[in-house]
């Protein structure tokens, strides 16, 4: 399994209280009794928590910005490849009906990867936003409890 930092594991856990509670859920009570839970009155792990807050407050931005990008890019090989098969054309290249088959194939191919790409991260994005509503709540509990040390 791989290693996961406290505030996510935080996160999950509070998600999962929150599926599993029958009473009637206050996120910001929630909040800060696990963070009382994880501190255990160690300032430390205050900073721990306020660090990985930073590190993953824009992960959902930055997901889809690292999408666009591939998205960019494999537009500019499609776009390569069919400039590239349209120069054949116009100079009458031998062999043009598999130049062209295998242009139409890759440009499937990497429609059929920019697909699988966007579903992935839709399936990361919708993962992260509950941890990331988590985040909002930790942050203003956290700042409540630092105060109280």
């Amino acid at each position: 399994m791989k290693n996961k930092d406290d505030i996510i594991i935080l996160c999950d856990e509070l998600e999962n209280c929150k599926k599993k509670s029958i009473c009637h859920f206050n996120e910001i009570v929630c909040a800060k009794g696990a963070l009382r839970k994880y501190i255990n009155e160690d300032k430390d792990k205050i900073l721990k928590l306020k660090v990985q807050l930073d590190l993953h407050k824009n992960f959902n931005q930055n997901t889809l910005s690292l999408l666009a990008f591939c998205v960019s890019v494999f537009s500019l090989m499609i776009s390569t490849m069919v400039s590239a098969y349209n120069i054949s054309v116009s100079m009458k290249a031998e062999n043009l009906n598999e130049q062209g088959g295998l242009t139409i194939i890759t440009i499937v191919l990497l429609f059929l990867i920019i697909i699988v790409m966007i579903e992935i991260a839709f399936k990361y994005y919708s993962l992260n936003y509950t941890r990331e509503k988590w985040m909002r709540y930790i942050e203003y509990a956290l700042q409540d409890i630092e105060k109280e040390y």
